[in-house]
């Protein structure tokens, strides 16, 4: 219905706003989200098959727009039925399939960054809080533009930077200081009520 699928956009914009944005998670997230230039779209797919089908749907609408008008797109797939673990199998065959050769339809210029409610990371405890680095309420799907990850790298080797390592171990140090409790609480929160989650939530330095 339409009010479910408002539900779930509405909760992946309080995800992005009081976890990915307020622990500093990603360094690309908060200009697009403040200049609305993150396009949410519900997908209705429930397996792999329907969900590849959208998520080529959605990244050829980016290929055909600037990045003024679209930075990124956020995929939502609130009635996928594959846990975190076969979410995690369709990610692997997805980047795969994009810097293969055989692949002529987005000639490697999308790169997807996949959530799950119950993503796991390997090796670690089950209440770990790095789990949360690569969980959202709902399984999604981050269409980024190839071109403007690369860019980003590129910057930081300029600087004696490697971004991608920077990043990790910042989100790593700012999932722990927030702990599981305290990120299972804002989900439960973000699933509530997303319009009105508490903005009086810790914010470390």
């Amino acid at each position: 219905s339409q009010q479910s699928e408002q539900h779930a956009i509405d909760c992946t914009r309080a995800w992005i706003e009081h976890v990915v944005i307020r622990l500093r998670l990603c360094p690309y997230a908060s200009k697009p989200f403040l200049q609305e230039q993150i396009r949410y779209t519900v997908s209705d797919a429930e397996d792999d098959g329907e969900l590849l089908n959208d998520f080529f749907g959605e990244a050829l609408l980016i290929q055909d727009t600037t990045q003024e008008e679209l930075t990124t797109t956020m995929l939502v797939a609130p009635k996928y039925k594959g846990n975190g673990v076969e979410f995690y199998d369709l990610y692997v065959y997805l980047t795969d399939l994009l810097e293969s050769e055989d692949e002529d339809i987005l000639n490697n210029e999308i790169q997807p960054a996949f959530f799950h409610p119950d993503w796991e990371f390997d090796g670690l405890p089950p209440d770990a809080a790095l789990h949360f680095e690569k969980r959202a309420p709902f399984p999604v799907i981050n269409l980024l533009r190839r071109k403007q990850l690369d860019q980003v790298v590129e910057e930081g080797l300029e600087r004696g930077i490697i971004v991608n390592k920077e990043i990790s171990e910042h989100n790593e140090k700012r999932l722990y200081e927030e702990g599981y409790d305290a990120l299972t609480a804002i989900f439960a929160q973000i699933m509530d009520n997303p319009r009105q989650v508490r903005s009086t939530l810790s914010v470390h330095d």
